[in-house]
């Protein structure tokens, strides 16, 4: 019989514990029913407590939980294994790290959606000399999420006039403006919450002066004192009519008025204001002046 020694070594590496706590985000795949959307995600607990290897718990970046939510038309409560990640997505796998939950319960709410117009309006007046044409605006219409008796009663978003402000504006007037206010305000929410930006251009154009000419026998006199003769030393009218360039083309003779008033002038000679009447479209420039001998 022969008893040989002999020596073994082992090498045995030692390294510090370390603890942390991570909140715990969530992510869904799939999507809903047709017609329903993704509402409030809750996990519980929310923060995990992780211990183990400093090496490997120090690269711990999130926790993430994952549901799957294809084709749900109702709320659910699953429990699912969280899933640690390192700071480039990558999966940490390791049987030397303890967590203080092995299973998390997450609840998805699934709401109803619908597709409403926008409506949007601009207040203020623009600078003199200028004209608010029209509004653009996109999109035109949205996809919102909420309980099934608050979308039913909605069937618009409108955003208020003093949002889009034209007060003195000299050009066109463009924003960007966040319709999320407006949706909290009611309860609801964008079904793609980046979608949260209505794009806004009112059209501001600079109107033209065109003086128009009309023969005296178009002016009417009002209140023509009797047995007294009644003159201008005006040999014709002159308008000067402000307005859009291609309307003010088209404007004619027969589509102005004036008048002047002469009542309870006495005889002499007087600068008489003439008051001129136009289509909605135009505006007299400053005063009209008649000079009327009586």
């Amino acid at each position: 019989l022969t008893i040989t020694q002999k020596t073994v070594n082992m090498q045995i590496r030692l390294e510090d514990l370390a603890t942390k706590q991570a909140y715990i985000s969530y992510e869904t795949k799939g999507n809903p029913a047709e017609g329903f959307a993704i509402g409030d995600v809750t996990a519980s607990p929310n923060l995990i407590k992780i211990s183990g290897p400093r090496s490997i718990v120090s690269r711990v970046s999130k926790v993430v939980t994952s549901v799957d939510v294809e084709g749900l038309a109702e709320d659910i409560n699953v429990n699912v294994e969280p899933v640690l990640y390192d700071e480039n997505g990558a999966v940490i796998q390791s049987d030397r790290v303890s967590l203080s939950q092995s299973r998390i319960e997450v609840s998805v709410q699934i709401l109803g959606t619908k597709q409403v117009p926008v409506y949007c309006t601009a207040s203020g007046t623009p600078a003199e000399g200028y004209r608010f044409i029209e509004l653009e605006y996109a999109p035109e219409t949205i996809m919102i999420k909420g309980e099934p008796s608050v979308l039913n009663q909605i069937q618009g978003i409108r955003i208020p006039e003093d949002a889009i402000d034209l007060e003195g504006a000299t050009g066109d007037v463009e924003n960007s403006i966040d319709i999320t206010p407006y949706l909290d305000a009611l309860g609801v929410s964008l079904v793609n919450s980046d979608e949260n930006k209505i794009a806004v251009k009112a059209m501001i154009e600079q109107l033209e002066v065109r003086n128009m000419e009309l023969p005296m026998e178009a002016l009417q006199i009002l209140n023509q004192p009797e047995n007294l003769d009644v003159t201008f030393e005006e040999t014709k009218l002159t308008i000067p009519v402000r307005g859009m360039g291609e309307e003010l083309s088209e404007l004619t003779e027969s589509q102005i008025q004036v008048s002047v008033n002469l009542l309870n002038l006495p005889v002499g000679v007087h600068a008489v204001a003439a008051e001129v009447t136009l289509d909605e479209r135009f505006e007299v420039v400053g005063t009209v002046t008649l000079h009327v001998h009586i």
